[in-house]
């Protein structure tokens, strides 16, 4: 499972440069603002644009009425209200939004079907089940995440499982935590005590 809300420990100018050859150069900032104000990772809201609209290079994306990098509000059959935005700043935080407020929401019935379903509502795969009907969109969405990740450093990836899925929750890595792999003890600095 990939949990979604959790930090990135991505930085401004990495989103940027993984960015710089797409029409979504420059918003690194953006994808960074909507984690801070939603908890939803920033790794995966690009992995969804990148999935959705190839970082902004096809589909609604492309189009001044709809600015719509997320596919957000495009249904298989009618289009909401919701499909349309300013900017595509403005789609990368609504977009952040409606799904905090619809998807990881326990009192929003998506959130409630998904539970029924057993699937985790905090995961990828739990969003999948109300977000789209692609069956391969997890893994596309991954595969982009995937992409971005490559480009980091190894502690990126570290900081992310560590604070993702061991702990399930965020971790302060500016405390003195250390994390066990396998029966090596690591310091947040990635070197071995």
């Amino acid at each position: 499972m990939t949990r979604v809300l959790r930090k990135s420990y991505l930085t401004e100018n990495a989103i940027n440069a993984f960015l710089a050859n797409t029409p979504m150069r420059g918003l690194g900032g953006v994808a960074l603002q909507a984690e801070s104000e939603t908890g939803f990772a920033a790794d995966i809201l690009i992995g969804i644009c990148g999935a959705e609209t190839s970082y902004g290079a096809k589909g609604y994306a492309t189009s001044k009425e709809f600015n719509n990098l997320t596919n957000w509000g495009i249904g298989d059959v009618s289009i909401t209200s919701e499909a349309r935005f300013k900017s595509f700043a403005d789609c990368l935080l609504k977009t952040a939004h409606y799904i905090k407020d619809r998807h990881l929401n326990p009192n929003n019935w998506r959130f409630k079907e998904c539970v029924k379903a057993g699937l985790d509502p905090y995961s990828l795969e739990g969003i999948h089940s109300h977000y789209a009907t692609d069956k391969n969109w997890v893994q596309s969405v991954l595969n982009c995440r995937r992409d971005i990740m490559k480009r980091q450093t190894s502690d990126v990836s570290m900081k992310q499982y560590a604070g993702g899925f061991l702990f399930d929750e965020p971790v302060d890595w500016t405390d003195r935590v250390y994390v066990v792999v396998g029966y090596s003890s690591w310091k947040h600095d990635g070197k071995p005590v």
